[in-house]
């Protein structure tokens, strides 16, 4: 997805999410805990994890064709998203 000659880049960015997300995330977890409840942390997370896996379905390039992305699906994604979301259904 990243040129060859924009990786230096890329890898910065990377890292950018990752040490935002370390910081950002506990902050809002707390804050859900504290002001709304464990089922809604949990809600919020089984939502964001479906709406990053359906954005990864939507990075492919566009001269793919649909047979070629279904060999490659892979149902592992699908299973990690039910198995989140299980526990909240019950």
């Amino acid at each position: 997805m990243i040129p060859p000659a924009r990786r230096g880049e890329g890898l910065g960015w990377l890292g950018m999410s990752m040490t935002l997300a370390m910081a950002v995330g506990p902050t809002l977890g707390l804050w859900f805990t504290d002001n709304l409840s464990y089922h809604v942390l949990f809600l919020s997370g089984a939502v964001l994890s479906s709406i990053a896996l359906l954005l990864t379905f939507g990075g492919h390039p566009a001269t793919a064709c649909l047979s070629s992305r279904l060999r490659d699906f892979s149902a592992s994604p699908w299973i990690a998203v039910a198995a989140s979301i299980m526990p909240i259904i019950r």
